[in-house]
């Protein structure tokens, strides 16, 4: 598992390796993922100058 994946289980309340998880833990670790990924458009599109190398870049890191 990647580490920032696991650094966000962590800060959910998670057992990562142990247990499976649920309920509220389950929607925090989940949010926690979406606002890490927002960060890191964020963080594109602050790199590139136009709307089109923009949309490349995001695209290109959902293909990791």
């Amino acid at each position: 598992m990647n580490e920032r994946i696991k650094e966000l289980a962590e800060q959910a309340g998670l057992y990562v390796g142990v247990q499976v998880a649920h309920g509220v833990e389950l929607e925090r670790f989940t949010e926690l993922v979406r606002q890490d990924e927002r960060k890191a458009c964020f963080a594109i599109v602050e790199t590139y100058p136009t709307v089109r190398a923009m949309s490349i870049a995001i695209r290109a890191r959902g293909e990791k």
